[in-house]
Order: structure tokens, then C-alpha cells, then sequence
């Protein structure tokens, strides 16, 4: 965190806790970072999934929004997410065999406002690309007594 220069450092954070919250459900170990695919390029985890008795690859894309741009239109939404996160799949599986698969888990940073109108869409709408969740979320609500409560989950829990 402290060599990355602007937001960038949310991208560790952004994986830190998406890591945190499928250790935290029992049923994942982790077995490695950054694990190397056979096209030289890596995914951030590698998981044993205890239920399933299985190995699942893991990538986190960190996703920046800017607040102003957002546009509260579902078919705009679905485009925009669609196209950040086919980008992201096009290029991790450049020059793989098509049984090299990895589960997705977008992580969106952004203003309050923003957060609101993807929290909505979510509640209604998945995107239906396989191997790709929900976007998860940080916001921290506070009250006047100083009190914070921080939140990271799928954006279609984070307004109450």
C-alpha cells in the first residue's frame, strides 16, 4: 500500500478482502497467490474448496468507477460490466485451452451515489456470465456519536 500512489492501493485491499471473506465461509483454503497459468500470465488464488473436494481458481478485478459517469439506464449497466469484465476474462485466457476455467469476483470502488444505483440494478438484475459474481463493495456508515460499522459485500447488500 504504501508504494502504490493514489487509488491504486485499493486493489490490495480489494483482494485482501475478498480473500478474508471466502476463508471466513469455511469453505475455502487458500493454496497459493498469484498462481501461474500455462500461458505465463497468473490468477490471484488458488482455493481448495473443502465441500466440493476440488481446486478453484479466483481472480479479483478491482473496478474504479467514475461517479460522474455513471449512468442509470439497466441496459447501460449491464454494458458497461460486461465489457470491463469480458475484457478482463478475454485476456487472462489468451493463448489457454479452453479447459482452464476461473471464477471472477468484481470489487467496485466509488462514490456513494454510484454504489446506490449498482446496489439497485443488482437487486434486480445478475449479469449471467459464467464463473462471474456479483460485484462486491466497501462503505462505512457512521453516526454522530462517532461510531463506524464497515461493510464489504455483494452491492446488492450494502444499502439497507
Amino acid at each position: 500500500m504504501l508504494s502504490s500512489f493514489g487509488h491504486q492501493f485499493l486493489n490490495y485491499i480489494g483482494e485482501l478482502a475478498v480473500l478474508n471473506q471466502l476463508i471466513k465461509s469455511g469453505s475455502f483454503q487458500l493454496l497459493s497467490c498469484e498462481k501461474k497459468l500455462p500461458n505465463g500470465k497468473s490468477i490471484d488464488f488458488l482455493f481448495e474448496n473443502k465441500i466440493k473436494s476440488m481446486k478453484v481458481l479466483v481472480e479479483v478485478v478491482n473496478i474504479h468507477i467514475n461517479s460522474n459517469k455513471v449512468e442509470d439506464h439497466p441496459s447501460k449497466i449491464r454494458a458497461f460490466f460486461e465489457t470491463k469484465l469480458g475484457k478482463k476474462i478475454d485476456s487472462k485466457k489468451e493463448g489457454l485451452d479452453q479447459g482452464v476455467n476461473f471464477h471472477l469476483i468484481p470489487v467496485i470502488w466509488g462514490g456513494t451515489a454510484a454504489l446506490k444505483i449498482y446496489d439497485d440494478f443488482f437487486k434486480n438484475n445478475s449479469l449471467g456470465i459464467p464463473l462471474v459474481y456479483e460485484p462486491m463493495a466497501y462503505l462505512t456508515y457512521s453516526d454522530d456519536k462517532g461510531y463506524y460499522e464497515h461493510y464489504f459485500t455483494p452491492i446488492s447488500k450494502l444499502f439497507k
